[in-house]
């Protein structure tokens, strides 16, 4: 069913990474809105979200399918759930919670300006952030100058957001941009040069860390997506930690 769909190129591309998943009668249903506990699970595996912390909230049970995912979006720190102890995991995403998260993840700076274009985004708690995510090229609105906030948003229309997040995130050298605690798994990186060689102040290239030595002082180094390549020495100082790809 998604054959003739505008957001086609990206369901497939999803479909096919196992970020997403279809239904048993052979659809993936785009038009459908998706619930917040499905969303999270989309973030979780799209962006290599594995680490969880142990979470407290009402109508959210160890039982429940969604309940790592809730608690791997909390450990991300992405999410927090409301001060009334609830994170309403069966509720449908609206697009302006799906902005919020986008510019949590992708750490982008509020910015009001560009959300004041449109028509219907008043002084509302979430306006810098969907300015955010405007600005960046990651959310777009509506050909009647509308955002709409507040309408819960699709299966397509989430999956292109988080896909053009995701994309940007790659552009600018992948996870290890991700700045703490957004991605509790990453470990605080101690790039230091070594005695006798080149004694630059200048950052190491991505992937290319020649006379510098890494140190890995988290449980978890490396995207779960993609591999990476250090060209240098490398010193795990922690305990036990998992070094992936």
């Amino acid at each position: 069913d998604i054959s003739n769909h505008w957001a086609k190129a990206d369901m497939a591309l999803w479909l096919s990474k196992g970020y997403i998943s279809g239904y048993p009668d052979g659809t993936i249903r785009p038009d459908n809105p998706i619930s917040r506990a499905e969303f999270f699970s989309v973030v979780n595996r799209a962006f290599g979200f594995t680490l969880n912390v142990p979470i407290s909230f009402n109508a959210v049970s160890s039982g429940d399918w969604f309940y790592q995912d809730i608690a791997k979006a909390v450990a991300a720190g992405y999410v927090s759930g409301s001060a009334d102890g609830n994170i309403a995991p069966n509720r449908n995403i609206t697009r302006e919670e799906v902005a919020v998260v986008i510019a949590n993840i992708s750490k982008l700076s509020p910015y009001e300006p560009a959300a004041s274009a449109f028509t219907d985004i008043e002084a509302t708690w979430s306006k810098s952030y969907i300015g955010a995510v405007i600005n960046a090229g990651i959310m777009r609105g509506y050909g009647d100058g509308t955002f709409r906030p507040g309408n819960t948003i699709t299966r397509a229309e989430a999956v292109v957001a988080l896909n053009a997040a995701l994309n940007r995130l790659n552009a600018a050298g992948g996870s290890k941009n991700l700045v703490a605690p957004i991605e509790s798994q990453l470990p605080a990186l101690a790039v230091e040069p070594q005695p006798g060689q080149n004694q630059s102040s200048s950052s190491p290239s991505e992937g290319d860390i020649k006379d510098y030595t890494l140190t890995i002082t988290s449980s978890s180094y490396g995207s779960s997506r993609d591999d990476d390549t250090v060209n240098g020495n490398v010193l795990v100082d922690v305990n036990s930690t998992s070094i992936r790809n």
